[in-house]
């Protein structure tokens, strides 16, 4: 896998933003779509898109700042602002769904309406989103091989130094970044089905979080970037601890909403 789109001596093209960039402009499509299918007002929808993505890039920046790298931020303060630093997914999320609700509610409109629609169309963008991920490294997997030492047919290898760390270089890995991008592009069937079905408000919101706490959790054991901490001896990181916690939330507002609509 390659960092660069196009790497000449007067430019560069990075794959991961060239990615992200296509990424966006696919998901806000498919959310324009969505958002007049089920009869939501389109300024409305772009506005909570707006709104959730500066929420969602503020949060996914600090929880990438207090979780994974402090040391970093305390010696250079002024990284924080860098477009090149880190982030992390959950905190994007997180951040994004605040946003929106936040949008809803100064609107007068229902924020679970809202929520659902975006809970439905982020894991689309998310599953393009990855495959930058895939390209630049970043989220790379373990060492891929079966038993008896065969490698994985469909692993990946790095050769550029970057977000992989030497020892990686060369070796077989597992593509966790396409293993996240199938997850979610699964979530999004999945979702757009639940859809049809029309559930209480709430409740696609509440479905997202316990599959994608599920999926997440058990794609971490295929991750090889431990630098979010590892926690229990070793045997749990800290995504799958944040997973539980998601996967918590979504099962509390599934109950609430079922004991809302009896």
């Amino acid at each position: 896998m390659s960092p660069w789109l196009y790497y000449g001596d007067t430019i560069q093209v990075a794959t991961y933003p060239a990615v992200i960039v296509a990424a966006f402009v696919a998901f806000t499509f498919v959310l324009r779509r969505e958002a007049l299918r089920w009869g939501h007002e389109v300024r409305t929808v772009m506005d909570a898109a707006l709104v959730g993505i500066v929420c969602g890039g503020v949060l996914a920046r600090l929880l990438h700042v207090v979780v994974e790298a402090p040391h970093v931020y305390l010696a250079d303060p002024l990284r924080i602002i860098s477009p090149f630093a880190g982030w992390t997914y959950v905190g994007g999320l997180v951040g994004g769904l605040l946003g929106v609700r936040a949008v809803a509610r100064y609107q007068g409109q229902s924020g679970w309406r809202l929520l659902d629609l975006f809970a439905m169309t982020v894991p689309f963008g998310q599953a393009l989103a990855r495959m930058g991920c895939l390209a630049a490294g970043c989220c790379y997997g373990r060492v891929a091989s079966w038993p008896l030492g065969v490698d994985v047919p469909w692993s990946v290898t790095y050769h550029h130094a970057g977000s992989v760390p030497d020892p990686f270089l060369a070796v077989p890995l597992h593509p966790a970044p396409l293993y996240l991008s199938l997850m979610n592009l699964s979530l999004f069937v999945l979702l757009a089905w639940f859809r049809r079905t029309d559930p209480p408000p709430g409740r696609t919101l509440a479905l997202f979080l316990m599959s994608y706490a599920v999926g997440r959790g058990i794609l971490e054991l295929f991750r090889g970037d431990v630098s979010r901490g590892l926690w229990f001896a070793d045997l749990v990181s800290t995504s799958q601890l944040v997973a539980l916690c998601l996967g918590t939330a979504g099962a509390m507002l599934w109950f609430r909403s079922v004991r809302a609509t009896g």
